[in-house]
């Protein structure tokens, strides 16, 4: 049940039904450790940053934010203000929150980016997940970073939608937000997203609320999904599963992929609704044969555990299956473990071994723990104390405890 909920809590922000153009490769930089470094611009300051699926901002020295801030870098009007955060020995220690108005990657340009200013002098520079997040969708090959890039709408609208380019213009987004106050649908649907994602302009959930309303209203079914993104979540709008399931409904009934996922998860849970499997899975169901990656795992876990349909672990394999061949890593993870336990497949080390690697490079903490076992015990794959390292310490800084364990019973730093 503990991993149902896991995986419904990831509700889609649809950005609207996109095809991949283009990669761009980035080459990075494999230091001690297995840790990476790559190349980047801050606000056009040239720094190097480690590769870290397991940071949660953006990290920055003392040195470096006094030294951006005094060469106009960054100014006090981007000082948001004071968290705290945990380090890599477990400390916790106060930082300070600022917004980067840029962070470039290769030629991706990703804006408004939270990081963290430690009180450490020399603390490495970390590349977290307050952009790692907004990079869209990416893989590790080898020494690469891999990018998709290019992104255009693949049912060919040509509504002038440009909400899905994560390198916005303020031109762009000043075009979006013109079209938007004249009652163009799509536009409004596209500024809830700017909004929504801190595209060209500071995140703002209560705006999101406001034009994804608007277009809502007028049976934008993209926009109803999000609307009930938000009211699931209590973000811009005080949190409602009555508002949310509304929301969902009116996507689901227009055959909304995402509407109707999300909608499943309310029957599940029974969240503003009696709980019921069966219709939990009559939607899943229909999300699932559209091709949502997500609605394709739950269904395979509902299948997997007999939950509203007879239980069928062949059936359960192959949608997870269909998820995992869709690029989403817990699925990648789950497929793993079922070559690696013989589950409704023939055992294959080697093919574990695949399934991990891939989730673990999208940063699942559990696939890299297990990958960083299986290279240590030489386990489908050759035997290489470095890799199994390298993986073991990326599950251990997201605070995968096993992965935890292992680096303290075998003498290593995290």
């Amino acid at each position: 049940m503990r991993k149902f909920l896991l995986l419904f809590l990831c509700l889609f922000f649809f950005l609207g039904t996109i095809q991949m153009q283009a990669q761009e490769r980035i080459k990075m930089i494999r230091g001690a450790g297995g840790t990476y470094t790559i190349p980047c611009e801050v606000n056009g300051l040239k720094l190097t940053f480690i590769f870290d699926t397991g940071a949660s901002d953006v990290s920055l020295s003392s040195t470096e934010a006094s030294f951006m801030l005094k060469n106009g870098y960054i100014s006090e009007d981007d000082y948001i203000g004071t968290e705290n955060y945990q380090i890599a020995n477990g400390n916790v220690t106060e930082g300070f929150v600022f917004n980067l108005k840029s962070i470039k990657i290769g030629n991706t340009v990703i804006r408004n980016v939270r990081a963290c200013v430690t009180n450490e002098t020399n603390a490495p520079l970390l590349l977290g997940q307050s952009v790692l997040s907004k990079l869209g969708s990416y893989t590790i090959d080898g020494d690469y970073l891999v990018l998709n890039t290019g992104y255009t709408n693949s049912n060919g609208n040509d509504s002038g939608s440009m909400a899905a380019e994560i390198n916005l213009s303020d031109e762009d987004f000043q075009t979006i937000k013109n079209k938007a106050e004249q009652g163009d649908v799509a536009a409004q649907f596209d500024l809830g997203v700017c909004y929504d994602n801190g595209y060209a302009v500071p995140q703002n959930y209560e705006e999101a609320a406001k034009w994804y309303r608007k277009a809502a209203e007028q049976g934008y079914a993209d926009a109803q999904n999000n609307l009930g993104n938000l009211y699931y979540n209590g973000k811009g709008v005080p949190q409602s599963y009555t508002e949310s399931l509304k929301w969902y409904r009116m996507a689901a009934e227009q055959n909304d992929a995402n509407g109707q996922q999300n909608l499943a998860t309310h029957y599940f849970f029974g969240e503003g609704v009696e709980q019921n499997y069966t219709e939990a899975v009559k939607w899943l169901r229909l999300a699932a044969e559209q091709g949502q990656a997500l609605a394709q795992e739950n269904l395979g876990f509902c299948y997997l555990n007999g939950s509203g349909v007879a239980q069928d672990v062949t059936e359960a394999v192959r949608w997870y299956r269909l998820a995992a061949e869709q690029g989403l890593a817990h699925a990648q993870y789950c497929l793993g473990n079922f070559y690696e336990n013989g589950t409704g497949v023939p055992q294959s080390d080697a093919e574990a071994a695949n399934w991990y690697k891939l989730a673990a490079e999208q940063g699942n903490a559990d696939a890299q723990n297990n990958l960083g076992n299986f290279y240590y015990n030489g386990k489908g794959v050759p035997q290489n104390y470095e890799e199994a390292l390298k993986w073991l310490r990326m599950a251990a800084r997201q605070g995968q405890a096993d992965a935890k364990t292992a680096l303290d019973s075998l003498g290593e730093a995290y």
